[in-house]
């Protein structure tokens, strides 16, 4: 089962809810980033110290499956990354091609948010962290973001994409039969 939601949206409650089932393995990881960005290369920026925030994420498929090495043979393995939301075209791609003709079988589950909610709730976030010293109009600029891009920010700080789920939304339905959306 793979929690696909929105950031700021729940994905934490309902994650540690599901994992307090003996029947459930939960990732030992909560949010490993794998299908959304398995093989890659990339880097993500502490905005705070500059550091490199990419180790933190799972690439590898080996790395991947020991997130549940706790896991039995009647286990229910859960996971939840909020990127395999906003970026679901790779997700989908990655998962499809890891699991093959059985990919179907996963169950996904997906949470959303009211976008205005979210991008406050996200930003309010990364204020009360000290990481971001602009007000909320300054972070959503369009050069604002553009510009944390490309220095290596994650794509968490561009608050108002986070909440365009339409896309998102309609490839995993489009794909999976067992999905449930939950606002």
């Amino acid at each position: 089962c793979i929690i696909v939601g929105a950031a700021k949206s729940g994905t934490t409650a309902l994650f540690k809810y599901l994992s307090t089932y003996s029947q459930v393995c939960s990732s030992s990881i909560k949010e490993p980033w794998f299908f959304s960005h398995y093989n890659r290369d990339f880097i993500y920026i502490d905005p705070k110290t500059n550091n490199d925030l990419s180790d933190n994420i799972v690439t590898d498929l080996l790395q991947y499956s020991n997130l549940f090495e706790n896991s039995s043979e009647d286990s229910i393995c859960i996971e939840a990354s909020t990127s395999y939301l906003y970026k679901s075209e790779l997700a989908i791609k990655n998962i499809k091609q890891i699991y093959g003709d059985q990919y179907n079988k996963l169950k996904i589950i997906i949470v959303l948010r009211n976008p205005v909610s979210r991008a406050w709730s996200h930003y309010s976030m990364h204020k009360r962290d000290n990481l971001n010293d602009l007000t909320f109009f300054q972070s959503i600029e369009e050069k604002t973001v553009s510009s944390r891009l490309k220095l290596g920010w994650s794509d968490s700080f561009d608050y108002l994409r986070l909440g365009q789920y339409y896309d998102d939304v309609n490839n995993y339905k489009s794909t999976f039969n067992n999905i449930k959306v939950y606002i």
